[in-house]
């Protein structure tokens, strides 16, 4: 069952209140429905979330629940079916200079250098070359990449092209980071590096953050919050505060109330899969 604790805003009560009191993002009753040969299918029903500014946002949920049409929406790529989705109080209604989007896939341009990837928002907005290589230079510091600026994409690890992502996508200096699964095609060891560079880089641009991830564990250790979907159609299950105070180190997942709460959104996530048994003889 969803959680009707949530207590989102209502899009009645955003029509009767000034739109700049409602929170930085705030997803109000969103549906999707896609058309398909064997008719429609629905991805997200009745879905509603928030976060104010400055904040980690995480969504977990089964495989299939509608995570990615949530973020396409959020960003601007696609409409809801119905509902209303606001940032920083205007409605979104495509997309904007004000979202910046960060895919799990590797989204470099490969023939051009780390630089030139990371100035290539600044140069199609006519950002003075002076500026766009300061700036540049800015963020390739703060992801690591010192000494790679004249590198090619073919020529990093899976971890340094998403480095260049989230450095490219801060260039254009966006309100709100909208992130799918960043790290999820990365190995282990350099998930874990990767979480703790973007906690760091998190910490001093202090941008809003909606971001989607398989994994738990990911979630509990960057978030402020995690929202927990149901199986298809998304709905919110549940949402959770993450109670781990900041700075956080990667020591934390041995934490016992971190273990502890790792657990239990499990849990919750595996009510939401379909047991492969049911119905066999």
């Amino acid at each position: 069952m969803p959680d009707s604790s949530t207590n989102e805003p209502s899009a009645r009560a955003v029509e009767a209140t000034d739109l700049k009191q409602i929170p930085f993002l705030f997803v109000d009753r969103i549906s999707k429905v896609y058309q398909s040969r064997q008719g429609p299918v629905s991805a997200l029903e009745d879905f509603s979330c928030s976060a104010d500014v400055g904040t980690f946002l995480a969504v977990v949920g089964p495989s299939g629940c509608g995570k990615t049409s949530l973020l396409r929406i959020v960003a601007g790529l696609m409409p809801p079916t119905s509902g209303k989705v606001f940032v920083s109080g205007k409605e979104v209604q495509g997309p904007g200079p004000d979202r910046g989007m960060v895919f799990q896939s590797y989204t470099s341009f490969p023939w051009l250098t780390v630089r030139e990837n990371v100035e290539f928002g600044l140069k199609l907005r006519h950002v003075p070359t002076e500026t766009r290589r300061s700036t540049a230079q800015t963020l390739i510091s703060q992801v690591g990449l010192c000494g790679f600026e004249d590198a090619y994409p073919d020529a990093l690890s899976g971890g340094m092209k998403q480095r260049v992502a989230i450095a490219r996508t801060l260039a254009n200096n966006p309100d709100m980071l909208i992130m799918d699964e960043p790290f999820g095609a990365l190995d282990y060891q350099t998930r874990w590096a990767m979480q703790e560079l973007l906690l760091s880089v998190w910490e001093k641009a202090r941008k809003t953050v909606l971001f989607v991830t398989h994994d738990i564990e990911e979630a509990l250790f960057l978030a402020d919050n995690v929202i927990v979907m149901t199986g298809s159609p998304g709905q919110v299950k549940k949402k959770l505060a993450i109670p781990f105070e900041r700075p956080r180190i990667v020591s934390l997942k041995a934490n016992s109330d971190f273990v502890a709460l790792k657990s239990d959104i499990m849990r919750l996530v595996r009510q939401e899969i379909p047991d492969p048994m049911v119905g066999q003889a």
